[in-house]
């Protein structure tokens, strides 16, 4: 780490020396306000803020309305997100929505982490850089940019091994820090380029985030598109990784895309099979297969038996 940067961190505030008065005395001071707002820091202009975390300062479960990083330059340090422990090393990050509820526990003398308070729009340029090909991190910070989203969530980027995740974090802090001259367009390359190294990191992320908007879509992208639809259409129209995709409508709904598809058109077959007298061919192709056989065999398995004794078995 540069030795300037690290200077900076390792210096004491007097809000810190007042706290670890405090602390040492027995009688730490605690913050307990349930939602921390950034109002003040907006009203100088800027949509991203440095802001050191005190060594001794101690806190109760909160959230804020901004989006928050947290980096550990040095050591270690506890933080609670939605219940979940994560013991965050030197060189990880932690990515904090504006409705995940957290907790830092105080580094003590011998760690230091810092934040990074962020406005939502600050980063549209790193989106842009993501285009549609990052999966989950793109899909939270859509999130995070959504007004009436009110899912919780956080990522955590076990990133102590990637030295450009390390480099460009630095670099960040850098600027933020010594207050370079108009530096926000330079600032909002490097988070993008932070962002495109953290989406190569999502085997090793830890995330909560409730992606019941996604179960919504994909839920709603069946019932109108079970005809014709594909999951890679879907990814498309989401702009999300098909691998990921496939994977968290699994972990989502407990079935794959292919299975929620099957279900419906077979629930549909059995609709038109009840209700109108439209030939059994013509109910298979509504539906959207194309094989007969398949067919045919799907609906044995699903209701044990074919689609002409469902429709006599139903009717008088």
């Amino acid at each position: 780490m540069n030795s300037q940067l690290l200077r900076y961190f390792e210096s004491y505030s007097e809000f810190e020396l007042q706290e670890f008065a405090l602390y040492k005395s027995g009688n730490p001071k605690i913050l307990n306000v349930p939602v921390i707002t950034a109002e003040g820091m907006w009203a100088r202009g800027k949509p991203i803020h440095l802001y050191k975390q005190r060594r001794f300062h101690f806190s109760l479960d909160h959230t804020h309305d901004y989006i928050e990083l947290q980096y550990v330059l040095k050591g270690h340090v506890r933080t609670i997100a939605n219940g979940d422990q994560l013991d965050l090393r030197s060189g990880e990050l932690l990515m904090l929505n504006q409705r995940a509820v957290h907790v830092a526990e105080p580094p003590g003398e011998e760690n230091l982490s810092t934040y990074l308070v962020v406005q939502p729009r600050f980063f549209d340029r790193s989106l842009d850089m993501l285009g549609c090909e990052s999966s989950r991190l793109r899909h939270f910070l859509l999130g995070c940019r959504d007004a009436d989203n009110r899912e919780s969530g956080y990522m955590y980027f076990r990133s102590g091994d990637s030295l450009p995740v390390r480099n460009l974090t630095e670099n960040l802090l850098h600027a933020l820090a010594f207050d370079a001259r108009n530096m926000r367009n330079s600032n909002e390359w490097t988070m993008g380029l932070l962002m495109l190294q953290l989406a190569n990191l999502t085997e090793n992320e830890q995330f909560d985030t409730n992606l019941s908007s996604l179960a919504v879509e994909v839920m709603q992208y069946i019932e109108e598109r079970y005809a014709d639809g594909t999951l890679v259409d879907l990814a498309k129209k989401l702009c999300y990784d098909l691998k990921w995709l496939s994977k968290d409508i699994k972990r989502l709904t407990g079935s794959t895309f292919t299975q929620l598809l099957q279900s419906k058109r077979l629930s549909q077959a059995k609709t038109l099979l009840d209700v109108t007298d439209m030939p059994v061919k013509a109910v298979m192709q509504e539906v959207g297969y194309t094989s007969t056989s398949n067919f045919h065999t799907l609906f044995k398995e699903r209701t044990g038996c074919s689609p002409a004794d469902y429709r006599n078995d139903k009717r008088p």
